[in-house]
C-alpha cells in the first residue's frame, strides 16, 4: 500500500512477457490501463472506425482508439493506399481520458518489415 498522494509507476506492456502485464480489453472502467503504461511490440491492425482510427490486438483482446499524432499520420496514409489488412508490430503509450483508454502511438513497424529492421515509422 502507498503513502496517500503518491501513485504507482506505470507498468510496460510486452506482447511477449503477458505473464506480468495486464490484459488489453478495454472501454469498461473497471479495465482500464492506467495513464503511462507502455504497449510494447503488440502485434495487431489498424481500422477505420468512423472518423478515427482504431488499433486491434492480434489476439482480439484488446481495442484501442489512436490519438493523432504524425506516426499516425503515416500509418492512416499506408491504410488508404493498401486495400488490404496490413498486421503491425506496435509500441506507444496507454492514455486515459473520461474513463476511456486511448492510445498515442511511438512506433509503428508493418510486419512484413520486421525481418528486414527498416521501420516504416
Amino acid at each position: 500500500m502507498q503513502p496517500p498522494g503518491m501513485v504507482a509507476a506505470p507498468s510496460a506492456y510486452s506482447g511477449q512477457d503477458a505473464s506480468r502485464t495486464p490484459a488489453l480489453s478495454r472501454q469498461d472502467s473497471d479495465d482500464r490501463i492506467r495513464q503511462g503504461t507502455e504497449l510494447t511490440n503488440q502485434l495487431g491492425t489498424f481500422r477505420l472506425t468512423g472518423d478515427r482510427i482504431t488499433f486491434f490486438t492480434k489476439l482480439g483482446k484488446g481495442r484501442f482508439v489512436v490519438l493523432e499524432n504524425l506516426a499516425l499520420e503515416r500509418v492512416a496514409q499506408m491504410i488508404e493506399d493498401n486495400p488490404q489488412q496490413l498486421n503491425w508490430l506496435v509500441s506507444g503509450v496507454m492514455m486515459e481520458y473520461q474513463g476511456a483508454n486511448y492510445l498515442l502511438i511511438q512506433r509503428a513497424v508493418l510486419k512484413s518489415q520486421i525481418a528486414d529492421e527498416d521501420p516504416l515509422l
